[in-house]
């Protein structure tokens, strides 16, 4: 079972220096090269965070980061251990931060901007519910390429 928790730079940093592959799968590169050059995880400007943790090791498993596209919408950026990649633990994150969004944060759609080389990321979101909604081609900086981003979107309050 999972819950979500208030977290610090402090347990983000904690976090991602902890797991280099996730960094590396999962991070932008510009907090890549803010982690280099400060030696620490620094919370982005106009982002929120949360924590979820195993409610029985209190480990903290994953992070969502967020920001709001409109007064109704968030865009999410989850990163989950890579130790728990390939297993069931991701299903689980997704829906206790789906409930998380729902409950706390009262919007009515979640999306995700992700870079076209994220195939990961291309296979997990239709499996939780999310549908392809837009590409901006040559729009991202991913790995030092110039990449397209693909828009996903997931309804939480019923398709209008």
């Amino acid at each position: 079972m999972y819950n979500t928790v208030n977290i610090t730079e402090a347990d983000a940093t904690k976090f991602f220096f902890n797991d280099p592959k996730l960094v590396l799968l999962g991070l932008a590169d510009e907090e890549i090269a803010f982690m280099k050059r400060d030696l620490k995880y620094t919370f982005m400007e106009g982002s929120h965070y949360i924590g979820v943790q195993n409610t029985e090791t209190k480990e903290l498993v994953a992070i969502l980061r967020y920001e709001y596209f409109t007064t109704h919408t968030i865009n999410i950026h989850m990163y989950i251990s890579s130790k728990y990649h390939h297993t069931d633990v991701p299903r689980s994150v997704a829906e206790c931060l789906k409930e998380y969004t729902v409950n706390e944060l009262k919007i009515y759609k979640v999306i995700i901007i992700v870079p076209s080389s994220c195939h990961h990321i291309h296979q997990f979101a239709p499996k939780h519910g999310f549908k392809l909604e837009g590409t901006l081609t040559n729009s991202f900086q991913w790995r030092e390429q110039v990449v397209d981003l693909l828009i996903y979107g997931m309804s939480l309050k019923g398709d209008k």
